[in-house]
């Protein structure tokens, strides 16, 4: 059963990078929340440990929960979880992993323009205790996988915390934080950096990292979020201890 290691991080900041996705396109009317109701407990079971919780509406209006999962007092890893929203029922938890020698976590979902929707998360199911990242599709109708577990990123590094997003030419974004370690004298000093890729409808780009704080380097970069602006620019936001 592989363990993972989550370094302690301490001092962050937010940081903000804008890719270029640019377009041009007629802006909806805008409506505004002034207010949010009270926290509502998802029903998971008594015996669960559920974290990392990702949501998303699909095209109908159905709302996706996906979760990493645990069950109290098991000794298998975490799974990836998803349930579905509709009205004001929850579905079933629907197992996305089945993988309980190895760790599966911090996923994230979204809607695609072709009424598919995408589940990625980071496993170290590939050895060496490396997290990787994975995906499947699923069939928003039928909430139904369409694909099998795809393999995303084929690093010797560790890949967590995927986000993704999908822009107005169809082109499917996907950001992360890619986690490496150094030694050093007296211990090992862990680090990371946030990278993307996009998929432009039939294949996968090369990965690509954003760039660091030259004055700073080997420092944390962690838990992005990827999104569009009606502009049509890509932006990704992130944590990091840059600071002086």
């Amino acid at each position: 059963m592989r363990k993972r290691t989550r370094p302690t991080l301490s001092r962050f900041l937010l940081v903000i990078v804008v890719l270029s996705a640019m377009m041009v396109a007629e802006y909806p009317i805008q409506v505004r929340a002034n207010s949010f109701t009270t926290a509502i407990q998802v029903p998971t079971g008594s015996r669960s440990l559920p974290t990392s919780p990702s949501v998303a509406q699909d095209g109908s209006g159905k709302i996706w929960l996906a979760y990493e999962n645990k069950t109290v007092g098991s000794q298998s890893n975490s799974e990836i979880f998803l349930k579905t929203l509709s009205g004001t029922t929850w579905s079933s938890g629907q197992q996305v992993t089945l993988d309980p020698a190895d760790s599966d976590a911090t996923p994230f979902v979204a809607s695609l323009s072709n009424g598919s929707m995408m589940i990625a998360w980071s496993s170290n199911r590939t050895g060496n205790n490396q997290f990787q990242l994975f995906y499947k599709l699923y069939a928003s109708t039928t909430v139904k996988p369409t694909t099998k577990s795809i393999r995303l990123t084929q690093s010797t590094l560790n890949d967590t915390q995927p986000s993704i997003v999908q822009d107005r030419n169809g082109r499917i974004w996907v950001a992360w934080a890619r986690q490496n370690q150094t030694s050093i004298s007296g211990g090992v000093v862990y680090y990371s950096d946030i990278f993307y890729k996009y998929f432009n409808g039939s294949s996968w780009s090369n990965d690509f990292a954003l760039p660091q704080d030259s004055l700073t380097p080997r420092q944390q970069e962690i838990t992005p979020y990827i999104t569009q602006s009606k502009d049509g620019r890509i932006w990704v936001a992130w944590a990091s201890n840059e600071t002086s």
